[in-house]
């Protein structure tokens, strides 16, 4: 496959650019010597997604296509073509330097006319510096200073999108333990999420900080961590503990936040109208494997005003299914509060209940067959709403080699809106999506 010429330019320039960020601190002979000691990892990923939607806005006849949450109804399926490229500079003094370039493309398969972008083969995505921090490990210990542009490991994040500027304190000096802390300008959250928000440019600008620790010691695990972003949260905390065993699992996480409402506010909110500010989650969840079967059964439930607890839709807590609180679903549900479909201002209540259970084959388990159900209900009690909801979820995932693997899944959600709207055309909801992938790590 060709690469085009200016993307091949600033690939290899990205590159020299690295071991220049370093050349103060690595004495190397050549720059052939240098560049043997790049560490390289990533991945290239490949999905397909088709979504149908029925009865949109519970509205009888109002059917769509898609390729992600209702915002994007109409633009039906698209492909998405993603690589993540890492380069790791060799650690001299202490100090090592990582540059990450992202490419990714997203094109519709049945819009546009002739010429047209229908399927991506021409100039499309958007390719440029994902990562760029430095590494620096403190003499005689296990803590490192990251400084620049870096992913973050955090429940209130995805960690494969998420990124935030600035600096990072990692800790394991005491054995199982990891302490962390972190103060930020900026974070971003799932590429183009706030495109067309008053945010722009796929950044937030608050003051962001964080501190916390996890254990992982003979199966029992903990962890603990707390945030604060101007304007939006004021505190945002996450507990969990859990044991893990090869038979069994247990975990039980806990999340709340105090709300902020000056960010709020800049969307045009009176502060006055605002009833949610103080939010939490709790989930519970215990599963089993034994042979080739393996099961869970899980409990979310939220108390408080609401349950807006992550910085991300979803975040690191527990659930069953794919599609009911991405945000974008006809649920309308997300842990973020700044998510498009989502209220937070009005006093909400949530509980779900969720299982799954999978059937596993081949050498180390290489093939699982897998069906995930959900059923909740999302309760407004400021204008006296609910909707109830179910997903059933059949998944196929194959683990081809330990860097190559695909899935497929067909998500089916269904919801319904007590009291109807008002309109003569009301009808239950539906969202069915098919997702294909396949992945390769490097």
């Amino acid at each position: 496959m060709s690469i085009n010429k200016n993307k091949k330019k600033f690939l290899l320039g990205s590159l020299a650019m690295l071991i220049a960020c370093t050349s103060g601190a690595v004495a190397a002979d050549s720059l052939e010597e240098a560049i043997k000691g790049v560490k390289v990892g990533g991945f290239i990923r490949y999905r397909i997604n088709s979504i149908r939607f029925s009865n949109l806005d519970f509205e009888d006849g109002k059917n769509a296509t898609g390729n992600g949450g209702v915002g994007d109804a109409g633009k039906g399926a698209v492909h998405n073509f993603r690589t993540n490229v890492d380069f790791t500079s060799p650690a001299v003094g202490g100090v090592s330097a990582n540059l990450g370039l992202m490419y990714s493309a997203s094109n519709t398969t049945n819009k546009g006319g002739y010429p047209g972008s229908g399927l991506g083969t021409g100039y499309d995505g958007r390719f440029g510096v994902s990562t760029f921090f430095f590494d620096v490990a403190l003499p005689q210990t296990n803590t490192h200073i990251l400084a620049g542009k870096m992913r973050i490991d955090s429940p209130f994040h995805d960690t494969t999108d998420d990124r935030v500027t600035g600096a990072l304190v990692t800790s394991t000096d005491i054995q199982g333990v990891n302490l962390f802390a972190g103060a930020f300008d900026t974070y971003s959250v799932a590429m183009g999420e706030f495109e067309d928000t008053l945010q722009g440019s796929n950044s937030i600008t608050k003051s962001y900080y964080t501190l916390g620790a996890s254990a992982d010691i003979q199966g029992f695990n903990a962890k603990a961590v707390y945030a604060n972003v101007t304007d939006l949260y004021n505190t945002l905390a996450f507990l969990s503990a859990g044991y893990s065993h090869p038979m069994f699992h247990a975990q039980v996480q806990y999340g709340m936040s105090s709300l902020g409402t000056t960010m709020l506010e800049s969307f045009g909110v009176d502060p006055n109208t605002i009833h949610a500010k103080t939010h939490s989650l709790l989930t519970l969840e215990v599963g089993t494997k034994v042979s080739l079967v393996d099961a869970k059964v899980g409990y979310i439930m939220s108390m408080g005003d609401g349950y807006q607890v992550s910085l991300d839709s979803q975040g690191e807590y527990s659930m069953s299914g794919q599609i009911w609180n991405d945000g974008g679903s006809i649920t309308g549900i997300s842990y973020n509060p700044l998510d498009g479909g989502v209220n937070p201002f009005n006093k909400q209540k949530l509980s779900v209940v969720h299982g799954a259970v999978g059937l596993n084959f081949l050498n180390n388990d290489a093939l699982r067959v897998s069906l995930d159900y959900v059923n909740g209900k999302k309760e407004d009690t400021t204008i006296n709403e609910t909707i109830s909801f179910q997903e059933i979820t059949p998944m196929v995932t194959y683990n081809y080699t330990k860097n190559l693997s695909m899935y497929v899944y067909y998500a089916m959600l269904t919801a319904k809106k007590d009291p109807a709207v008002a309109t003569t055309k009301y009808a239950d909801s539906q969202q069915n999506k098919l997702r294909t992938q396949v992945i390769y790590k490097f």
